[in-house]
């Protein structure tokens, strides 16, 4: 090696070493300056978020800004409140915010209720008194929880869930160790995806998890009346006392699946809220064919099938209300039912078996005894 090379490499050396650590020093504070996408990492679009020791309120807007979610934060301490409100007002989000203080050994909701729950120190809250159990008694099923903690805790904090009744949790990086996991719903529960229950046209739920009703989950309007069901399946045949009293924003009837109701009105307008905790997650206005019919709408998994106004069967997401994909137009079709991932469809005689997942048609018949029930 030539006098002065061994020195040049040396240093060179050096200055890579110091460029490279540089470098991550810079993205390690990048992460912590940037906001944690918590219901991305919780797998969760929408509904009911409690944020546990809400700090200044900034990681709370930072949820509340996208329109999905309605965000409760319990501070921890309570003199920081008024300005933490001042905060979120001056956002602009005072109507999908409210604070409050925290007590922490017990939250103030019912079980099952909380769609997304973030808590950035843990272990801080612990020591107040809050535990895992209470975390996961108020999240919904389909609900997701970030927990903020060090790694070191991983196992211990993976045990106590899976007493409550959590089997599976993960651990992601980002401004902070975050223990994140999701409830999942209990076996016993049943959804109601069709007017009849289940294409068996059977209308009894197979839900044994809940007993006699015993206390109120949520409430909004308008109330449905008692005969809307009814007369609104008759059409011309309905008592002309209903239509003169019917107004176009009477809900008619409703259905449910995967943790979502969807509830229908007369004047073609579908609004869907989380089951759990009421928040609204969307709204279709002016879309459905008139008149709207009980016979035609489902409830299929993720999905929500309809006949729109332009006559085409559509499937449109749970979660954001958006068309996924479309089975077709139609021109008479007066039964829709799904059973297994397959949408039946009745029109003058004609039986049409489709795929749910792909609107790809699997067979057709017009045999005779093909009849909508």
């Amino acid at each position: 090696m030539v006098d002065g090379q061994e020195d040049a490499v040396h240093i060179t050396r050096k200055g890579l070493a110091c460029v490279v650590g540089l470098v991550f020093q810079l993205a390690a504070f990048a992460g912590e300056g940037a906001p944690e996408d918590h219901p991305k990492q919780a797998g969760v679009s929408g509904g009911l978020c409690l944020y546990l020791d809400c700090g200044d309120g900034h990681a709370m807007a930072d949820i509340a800004r996208g329109g999905k979610f309605l965000v409760h934060g319990l501070a921890a301490d309570a003199n920081a409140i008024p300005g933490v409100r001042r905060y979120l007002a001056k956002e602009g989000l005072a109507e999908l915010t409210t604070v409050e203080p925290l007590s922490p050994t017990v939250l103030p909701y019912e079980k099952n209720h909380v769609n997304l729950i973030v808590a950035e120190n843990l272990p801080a809250l612990v020591g107040k008194g809050l535990t895992l159990e209470e975390i996961v008694r108020v999240l919904a099923p389909y609900g997701g929880a970030c927990l903020g903690m060090p790694k070191d805790q991983e196992a211990q904090m993976k045990k106590q869930l899976e007493a409550c009744g959590i089997a599976e949790s993960r651990f992601v990086a980002g401004s902070r160790n975050w223990l994140v996991f999701n409830k999942p719903r209990p076996k016993e529960m049943d959804d109601w995806t069709q007017y009849f229950h289940a294409a068996d046209g059977n209308p009894v739920s197979r839900d044994t998890y809940f007993g006699g009703p015993n206390q109120l989950q949520w409430i909004t309007g308008p109330g449905l009346g008692p005969m809307n069901t009814v007369y609104a399946d008759m059409g011309p045949l309905a008592p002309a006392s209903y239509e003169e009293g019917a107004k176009d924003n009477d809900p008619i009837f409703m259905l449910s699946a995967r943790g979502r109701v969807f509830c229908y009105y007369r004047n073609k307008k579908i609004v869907a809220r989380d089951a759990f905790s009421g928040a609204l997650l969307w709204i279709k206005t002016d879309f459905l064919q008139t008149p709207v019919s009980s016979s035609t709408q489902v409830a299929a998994g993720d999905d929500v099938i309809c006949i729109n106004t332009s006559r085409e069967v559509v499937a449109l997401s749970g979660a954001t209300g958006e068309v996924v994909r479309s089975f077709g137009k139609v021109t008479e079709y007066t039964t829709l039912m799904y059973d297994q991932g397959v949408l039946l469809a009745f029109e003058s005689g004609r039986l049409t078996a489709m795929s749910v997942s792909t609107g790809q048609k699997i067979w057709s018949s017009t045999n005779g005894n093909c009849l909508a029930p």
